[in-house]
């Protein structure tokens, strides 16, 4: 379901020297600052780097916003319907963003504004049918949900990488527009694989003859249920995955000023972080014999550190390592952020206080565009 959203979400980060650059340096508005000189790029769709780090924080926001009271949504309407209607809009957003960007080059302000709109639309399954899926998991696994989450966390990550591996490509020989509504397909893809799940449980229910829905209404007494230990977990998230947006969304163009690579290269080192999580099922298999997940999750966060201060300031140690070794790290908080969920948050309010771990990751998360933002412009300035 949400392949596909992932894959749009991530095609901007993937394509991004056809998205940030222009083929004037002052085409966009005469705002040197807000433009790359021209590198080669064919398309050069000419947002800058201010407008292009808007069109991620727009989606960003929208998640956080949403993570709330979409949560509660997704609990009152069950699994089946609320994973129909959250692949509808992304799929949606996803055409909005495609026609739009396809549409003129450089981008007009009137296709910016629909191109942010579809964006915000993206959202609605970028992180709420990941609540879908947490929440399938937690009725139906709930003793046994760590290897179930490395299958659904890498249907997430899938993706990403597969952007990162085939957009680049696909933009060069294809050409950008094939590029931009393959997206879409997989989009639609989801909405097909949302129908496919909501048939798959009535079919369930129908043949077990239970009354019993996996719709809910939650109370505040079910959320003051929930173990105080939950509560210090999800500050750990936020706190942890501040550096990871910024990471993914500033990363191909920083590899291409940086180290000189071309923007194809870069676009696969980048997808590299995802790599890892091909291996997410072993990783959880490991997990599930070592009965000490805060350990290593503690550990898995403490390295990401020395990695993002390698990858900043020690050019000789090779990008491709660094964004590897941060992509096993990233596997490791990821499955034992959704086991901790899983093991402490009854199945009856689920929704309702995923939606509100999510929102304390992207209310963190989301605060790192400006930074991104600056070091981007300014690293094309100063070479620093």
């Amino acid at each position: 379901m949400v392949l596909g959203t992932i894959f749009v979400v991530d095609t901007p980060t993937a394509l991004q020297h056809e998205v940030i650059n222009s083929p004037d340096i002052t085409s966009a508005g005469g705002n040197s600052s807000n433009t790359t000189s021209d590198n080669g790029c064919k398309v050069c769709l000419g947002l800058g780097a201010v407008r292009y780090n808007l069109l991620h924080s727009s989606l960003r926001w929208t998640s956080a916003i949403l993570s709330l009271p979409v949560g509660y949504l997704i609990d009152r309407l069950g699994n089946g319907r609320s994973a129909i209607l959250l692949a509808s809009l992304p799929f949606l957003g996803s055409v909005l963003f495609a026609a739009s960007a396809v549409s003129h080059t450089p981008i007009t302000l009137a296709m910016y504004i629909v191109m942010v709109i579809g964006r915000i639309l993206l959202a609605f399954g970028e992180t709420p049918l990941c609540f879908v899926q947490g929440r399938v998991v937690a009725h139906w696994f709930s003793e046994e949900s760590l290897l179930p989450l490395s299958f659904i966390i890498l249907s997430q990550r899938g993706g990403s990488m597969l952007t990162f591996f085939v957009s680049a490509t696909i933009a060069d020989k294809l050409g950008f527009g094939v590029a931009i509504w393959s997206g879409t397909c997989l989009c639609g893809l989801g909405v097909v694989s949302a129908i496919f799940l909501a048939l798959t449980l009535r079919k369930v229910q129908t043949n077990q003859n239970s009354q019993k829905t996996d719709i809910n209404y939650t109370t505040l007494a079910d959320i003051k249920a929930v173990p105080r230990t939950f509560w210090v977990h999800v500050c750990m998230i936020a706190l942890l995955y501040g550096q990871i947006i910024s990471f993914h969304a500033n990363l191909p163009e920083y590899l291409l000023l940086q180290y000189g690579f071309s923007a194809t290269t870069s676009s696969y080192i980048t997808g590299c972080a995802i790599l890892p999580f091909l291996a997410g099922p072993l990783v959880a298999i490991a997990l599930s014999k070592t009965h000490c997940i805060g350990v290593l999750v503690t550990c898995a966060a403490a390295v990401i550190i020395p990695l993002l201060a390698l990858l900043g300031f020690c050019p000789s140690v090779h990008p491709l390592i660094l964004t590897i070794s941060f992509g096993l790290a990233n596997c490791v908080t990821e499955l034992g952020m959704w086991q901790v969920a899983v093991l402490l948050v009854p199945s009856s309010c689920f929704g309702t206080v995923t939606g509100i771990m999510y929102f304390g990751r992207k209310h963190r998360r989301r605060t790192y565009f400006t930074s991104g933002r600056i070091f981007t412009t300014e690293i094309q300035h100063t070479g620093k």
